[in-house]
């Protein structure tokens, strides 16, 4: 009995062991843990570490080792090797760096001397969640994405050119007026990692390394052994939102081709929908899909009353009235929006309403969707999701 209480007491501690050698380390790192740290997992090269570290409390309240580092061959680049504590079941501690942020600025200063105004279009700041430089671009027409996407890959060659390796993050993003909130007066008003990200919004990492356990591509291989570059990348997703975005909340079509726009409905048929109409069969209209499983776009709304020709619809997809099911006229718009405001989680929303009966505005979420309870209500019919 003894021997068996021992045994699983051994494998309790074991197991206990195992889980905080994979959480973390116990105790601060050495300076010499944290320069093995960085060359196995940011750049196997050689590095000079402080031979002292300072002490400072981490925004959890945990204190934190830092030391100041440098690449051997470039002193006037100097970034920090941090041992930060954290609790993840045990408090323990883990190594971070701001690397991949200094060497960013000190490639992008270089880049932009032989290259004055090559990232105007771009807003550059910290990433928000990793220590490292995304450079932020809005586009209003499919046209600028070829534009912003060559810039993108003139500075990642560049990159790629250099001696030492720097990772770097690329975002692009359709300006979406209709349904983003307004822009904001400033970024010190609202900063940039509180705004809400747009619905077209994709990005690649990219730059170089010099070290095989060093991820840069935000991609896999292709079967054939090829890969497509960041450019690539950036422009095929762009172009593929851009149309699915258009589809969804169908304002700006003209910006995408017919072929494009039958293509990505093909491609996310899932999402079309069974019309449930009383006294008549059900249908299904192939081009139009729901932008979540249980909602739809006003846009959308739009275009199934327009083609069962029974609610008196007057206006565009983005701005329209009719008379619903139950006699009431009724008024959407994506203009219909108050000012954002932030919200509980520290980001900022801004709500979407409709009118009924004129005057009587009735608020809705923070995007601009008609459920199916509220689809209900209006015309009297019904949708759900064609797979359901």
């Amino acid at each position: 009995m003894k021997n068996r209480l021992a045994k699983r007491l051994f494998l309790l501690l074991l197991s206990l062991a195992a889980i905080l050698a994979l959480s973390g380390c116990a105790s601060p790192h050495t300076r010499r843990e944290a320069a093995e740290w960085f060359r196995k997992n940011i750049a196997d090269e050689t590095v000079a570490v402080s031979k002292e570290y300072t002490e400072r409390e981490n925004e959890e309240g945990y204190t934190e080792r830092v030391w100041t580092a440098h690449l051997k061959d470039l002193p006037e680049v100097e970034f920090e090797l941090v041992s930060t504590g954290y609790y993840s079941l045990f408090f323990s501690y883990k190594m971070e760096t701001d690397y991949d942020l200094v060497m960013g600025e000190y490639y992008l200063d270089r880049f932009l001397e032989g290259n004055p105004g090559a990232l105007d279009r771009f807003e550059i700041s910290p990433d928000r969640y990793a220590d490292e430089l995304t450079l932020y671009a809005v586009y209003d027409t499919p046209s600028e994405i070829e534009s912003l996407c060559h810039n993108i890959q003139r500075l990642d060659d560049y990159l790629a050119s250099q001696e030492h390796p720097c990772r770097m993050t690329y975002a692009l993003s359709y300006r979406e007026p209709l349904t983003l909130p307004e822009i904001f007066p400033s970024a010190e008003e609202i900063p940039l990692s509180d705004a809400p990200l747009p619905e077209t919004y994709v990005y690649a990492t990219g730059g170089s390394t010099n070290n095989t356990g060093y991820a840069v591509k935000n991609n896999d291989p292709d079967p054939d052994g090829t890969e497509e570059s960041v450019s690539e990348q950036l422009r095929s997703a762009a172009e593929n939102t851009l149309t699915l975005y258009v589809l969804t909340y169908r304002t700006g079509m003209d910006l995408c081709t017919e072929e494009a726009l039958e293509n990505v409905a093909k491609k996310n048929s899932d999402y079309r929908f069974t019309l449930t109409r009383p006294g008549r069969p059900d249908i299904c209209y192939p081009e139009l899909i729901l932008s979540t499983s249980d909602s739809m776009s006003f846009g959308c709304l739009y275009e199934v009353l327009l083609r069962e020709g029974c609610y008196n619809v007057q206006g565009t997809p983005e701005e329209f009235s009719f008379t619903g099911a139950d006699g009431t006229a009724y008024s959407f718009s994506y203009s219909y929006r108050t000012k954002p405001r932030q919200s509980a989680y520290g980001d900022y929303l801004s709500e979407y309403y409709y009118y009924c009966s004129g005057d009587d505005h009735i608020p809705l979420e923070e995007r601009p969707l008609v459920g199916q309870e509220l689809f209900a209500r209006l015309t009297g019919c019904e949708f759900s999701r064609i797979n359901e």
